[in-house]
Formats: structure tokens, sequence, C-alpha cells
């Protein structure tokens, strides 16, 4: 019988892991881990009485994440991996299945684009995120070593990536709108209005916020130079 572990990276998902697990356990003999990624809530404790087990990672990032549960996992034949934020239907589980169960396939991928999706929902994303566990699977960048070697170049993909959708995962949450100001420090205060008026979109100040900062230049040190070097390409093209 093939060995399937279902993986959940969570973080602060209280009131939505009990079910989710439930639901996947009900649904296909599965093992279920769910990787608790710092939450501050009773995340961790709802997940272990619904009958996943738990890991904690307290490195944040969904990457750190599913990695660690890829190895608690083992000797797992198949891995699936969905959101804590339950997004993903677990009855979709046995279509899933089928192609890798009857060698028709060694990679599923769900498609939310074929059924219903919430507005907003950050299915570009997610897709991006599988590639890069395709490539930590695949060795590119399976060990610390060879993820730091690459940190820079795949920061630099979501740093343009959320400069050109003005930090559309963001602003799914968090909304300019519903800040309050008067919650905020005085230096926050100051900064959003700086940023508001220079037209700075999150991801220009807080490209670090999950992550340690990959060494190199940042995103308003990268943009400043491209600004640049297209004000120079204009000067020269006028000289000709």
């Amino acid at each position: 019988m093939t060995a399937v572990t279902v993986i959940i990276p969570a973080l602060n998902e209280a009131g939505n892991i009990r079910q989710l697990v439930e639901e996947v356990c009900a649904t296909a003999r599965v093992n279920v881990i769910v990787v608790d990624n710092g939450s501050t809530d009773s995340t961790s404790q709802e997940a272990l009485e619904a009958g996943a087990k738990v890991v904690s990672e307290p490195r944040r990032g969904y990457g750190y994440a599913c990695a660690a549960g890829v190895a608690e996992a083992g000797n797992a034949d198949v891995l699936v991996f969905l959101d804590g934020d339950h997004s993903f239907a677990p009855s979709d589980l046995p279509s899933l299945l089928t192609p890798i169960n009857e060698g028709r396939a060694d990679m599923v991928l769900g498609s939310r684009t074929l059924g219903y999706i919430e507005p907003g929902a950050m299915l570009l994303r997610k897709l991006g995120a599988t590639f890069e566990l395709w490539g930590h699977f695949r060795g590119v960048i399976n060990t610390k070593e060879k993820f730091e070697a690459h940190r820079y170049e795949l920061a630099k993909r979501v740093w343009t990536r959320m400069k050109k959708t003005d930090s559309l995962e963001c602003r799914n949450c968090h909304k300019d709108a519903a800040m309050s100001a008067e919650l905020q420090s005085e230096k926050a205060q100051n900064r959003h209005a700086k940023g508001k008026a220079e037209g700075l979109t999150c991801i220009d100040c807080h490209y670090a916020i999950a992550h340690d900062e990959p060494d190199g230049p940042g995103p308003q040190e990268i943009w400043k130079s491209e600004k640049t070097n297209a004000g120079n390409s204009e000067i020269e093209n006028s000289k000709r």
C-alpha cells in the first residue's frame, strides 16, 4: 500500500486547523504532519487533538515549513501539501492521488482556476512556491549552503513580482484604509506617511519581514539603479 503523508504548513490557524485535519483524515488513509511556523495561538494544540503530528519550524517562511515537513515525513511514498487556512478542499485528495497511484504521474498540481477561487487569492504565488519545492527535491536548493547561494536571486524575484503587483500578497490582508494610525508608533506613522507620499509599496521597506535580509542591494537600491540606467539610456538615445 502506498504511504501518503499530508504536510500542512500553518501559522496562527487556530479555528481552521482542527477541521482541516479532521476532514483530511476522514477523506483518505494518510499521515498528517502540521508544521507550526511560529504560531502564537492554539494551532499546535488543535492540530494534535485532531490527530496530526506537529512539528515546530521557528524559521518563518513557506519553504522552511514545507522542508521541515518533508524531513519529518521520512520514507513516505507520496507527499501532499495543503495550506493551513482550509483554502484547499480535502475532498479533492482522491482525485489528486489517483494519477500517482495509477502510475500516470510523478507530480500532480491541484488547480483552483478550474473551479472556484476567492478574489485576490495567491494562486500564482502558490504555484511558484511549489516549483521552488521541486527545486529542493531535485537537489538545486536542498541544503542550507545551496539555498544561501541562491537566496539573493530568489529574493530579487519575489521583490520584483511584488513591486509589479503593488505588493498584492500584503494587500490581500492589510488595507491602507483599515490601518489605525493612532495605534502605530510615531516612527511607524512617519514612515507610512513618507512612503505613501513617495508612492512606495509594502515590499520597498518590508523586504526582510519574513526572512533575514540577504546580502546585496535591497529593493529600493535596485529600483534606483534601474531608473538611473534607464535615464542614462534615454540621454544616450537623444544624443544620437
